[in-house]
């Protein structure tokens, strides 16, 4: 039988520190995914160093700005050429810094027509940790010393599409 979402393409598009990184993958069936992971497209960065912008005067200024803009049409249209069927745009620790952050994710979306999701750390851990693991999520496991079963709480809004692969869904509490 084949899976619901056996053909699905997406993107990711992570705004942060040092770079704004694009990865475009194919989700296959899920017991596909969990022996051999994504079946990466393309996986890109452009360092732009938003980090060290933010640190000498809190805000991201309007050229780098463009410059943020310019490497996501870039990156939009890649996505695009590939397939993918869902972009998902993160900002992290610049974003969450820089006290123009709104402003900035504003222009991102009469730009680009999507939301910058601006996430919290913890939310950025966790999507980290995503990627780490080629999109599985952690196995519950005993504790030796107890019988209860530690299980992550993952934000609501990430819902799994197929082992392999996190979707942002419209209800990003970030």
């Amino acid at each position: 039988m084949r899976e619901k979402h056996a053909d699905f393409i997406g993107a990711a598009i992570d705004v942060g520190s040092n770079s704004i990184h694009v990865r475009v993958a194919r989700v296959g069936r899920p017991a596909a995914v969990a022996r051999s992971g994504l079946d990466v497209l393309l996986d890109r960065s452009e360092l732009l160093g938003l980090g060290d912008v933010v640190d000498q005067g809190g805000v991201i200024p309007a050229a780098a700005v463009r410059q943020v803009l310019d490497v996501l049409a870039e990156y939009l249209a890649l996505a695009s050429a590939n397939g993918a069927q869902q972009v998902t745009l993160i900002g992290t620790e610049p974003l969450r810094r820089a006290t123009n952050a709104g402003v900035v994710a504003a222009g991102v979306r009469r730009a680009t027509g999507l939301p910058l999701r601006v996430v919290s750390v913890r939310v950025e851990a966790q999507l980290t940790f995503l990627g780490a693991t080629g999109g599985t999520a952690p196995v519950a496991r005993r504790e030796r010393s107890s019988s209860a079963v530690r299980r992550p709480t993952w934000p609501a809004w990430v819902a799994s599409r197929a082992p392999g692969w996190s979707r942002i869904g419209a209800r990003c509490p970030c």
